[in-house]
């Protein structure tokens, strides 16, 4: 399954600090966690500093380990972590026009696949579903 995590960061981390912490988890060999695969791992300049990770992961159990071992080795690290299951765009339009009576007033959560670089399969998947050009 694919997961994207939106995080943010308390003020007093530095991206020296989220460097730090990844490379003790990697030396532990606690992160990534087993079973994972990190797909993309975004970090922003502003202050506080958030980011995005994209990752593969086999069940929720590995998500939560995941989540836990970041708060677990850096309590306060976090100000904010949300993960959500995420499908490629080319993927959720044909579904959720198929099942939603009003296509265009849904909220959806997308995620780009690394090698999806352009709006044309969004487009591709819509207009096969629904005909619109």
């Amino acid at each position: 399954m694919l997961f994207v995590s939106h995080w943010e960061l308390n003020e007093n981390i530095t991206p020296k600090d989220i460097v730090q912490l990844a490379a003790e988890l990697m030396e532990k060999n606690v992160w990534p966690i087993e079973g994972t695969e990190v797909l993309g791992f975004y970090v922003t300049t502003e202050v506080p500093i958030w980011g995005i990770t994209i990752f593969k992961a086999e069940n929720v159990e590995q998500v939560l380990k995941d989540v836990a071992v970041w708060s677990n080795t850096k309590p306060g690290f976090f100000k904010i972590r949300r993960v959500t299951p995420a499908l490629a765009a080319e993927e959720a339009i044909p579904f959720i026009i198929r099942n939603h009576s009003t296509p265009l007033f849904f909220q959806l959560r997308i995620c780009a696949r690394p090698n999806f670089t352009s709006s044309a399969a969004i487009r591709t998947a819509v207009a096969t579903v629904t005909g619109i050009q």
